[in-house]
């Protein structure tokens, strides 16, 4: 673009200097030789600039187009890193919440051991109970089968009480 407009500012410069019609309003008579020979030099420079202003239109796109492909890959390598906190997140949420489950879980089951156990214990503890007491009646049964042979077998020797009591001393004294 220099060389055009080094080149239109020599054809300013004509015109400026060019001398002027009287009672014309301000036109002015240039040599029309000079004129179309600038304006040739113009014509040719033109595609240069042209091709140079296309050039940089097309460096200014792709360094446009490099920057946006650039912005969309870090927006995306954003996304990505986002997704994967968010993923992590959730993640140790889950895992947060299965453990919480295991643990209450395993509670629930350590509450129905004991209580099961407490109901074995107590059953236990009733059939010892019912077992010992069946046992003692059976034991009072059987003592008071003896008492009575006992005392039938007394009634039957006819002793009395006090003589009882004579004879279990005059035993106790023949083995002594």
């Amino acid at each position: 673009m220099d060389d055009v407009s080094k080149l239109m500012e020599e054809l300013d410069q004509m015109v400026q200097e060019a001398k002027t019609v009287p009672f014309s309003g301000g036109k002015v008579v240039v040599d029309k030789e000079l004129i179309l020979e600038q304006l040739d030099k113009i014509r040719l420079a033109l595609p240069d600039e042209v091709g140079k202003s296309k050039e940089v239109l097309g460096k200014r796109d792709d360094i446009v187009n490099s920057a946006v492909q650039e912005a969309e890959r870090y927006m995306e390598d954003s996304r990505r890193q986002a997704e994967k906190i968010l993923n992590e997140q959730e993640i140790v949420v889950m895992a947060q919440k299965r453990a919480d489950d295991i643990v209450k879980a395993a509670e629930q089951q350590a509450e129905q051991i004991v209580a099961e156990a407490n109901q074995q214990a107590n059953e236990v503890r009733d059939d010892a109970d019912n077992y010992a007491y069946q046992l003692m009646e059976h034991i009072e049964i059987v003592l008071k089968r003896g008492l009575d042979t006992v005392q039938q077998g007394k009634d039957e020797l006819g002793i009395q009480p006090a003589e009882e009591e004579d004879l279990l001393l005059e035993k106790r004294y023949d083995r002594a």
